[in-house]
């Protein structure tokens, strides 16, 4: 899988597109939750890999990678393919490996007590 060409697709500009469409009346106005799909994952994918210490979490502060993680969290449980409730490995691996990175983060910072410098 080529993971760079996934998060292309899930982009700000992607979704940016996709409004222009709706705008232009290329896209029917539902697609706009489709655009607000896109920005939510990439939000999320940029938050599960942010390699700068501004995009990281801290313990003295919610920032945003922690609240995107938390809302991918809420979100993926109720998500429904197809109209079915059935329960996806796509839903079990963003959900664990969502959770895995929240804690993983908690337990670093109280361990070691990293704080903001």
């Amino acid at each position: 899988m080529k993971v760079s060409y996934v998060a292309q697709f899930f982009s700000r500009s992607t979704a940016a597109a996709v409004q222009m469409c709706v705008n232009l009346d290329i896209l029917p106005v539902e697609a706009l939750t489709t655009a607000w799909f896109l920005n939510f994952v990439n939000d999320w994918f940029d938050a599960v890999n942010a390699r700068h210490k501004e995009a990281a979490q801290f313990q003295c502060q919610v920032v945003a990678a922690t609240q995107a993680m938390g809302e991918m969290l809420d979100v993926i449980k109720d998500l429904a393919f197809d109209g079915k409730k059935t329960w996806k490995p796509i839903q079990a691996g963003i959900q664990l490996s969502t959770s895995v990175a929240l804690q993983l983060s908690q337990e670093v910072m109280s361990t070691h007590s990293c704080r903001i410098s």
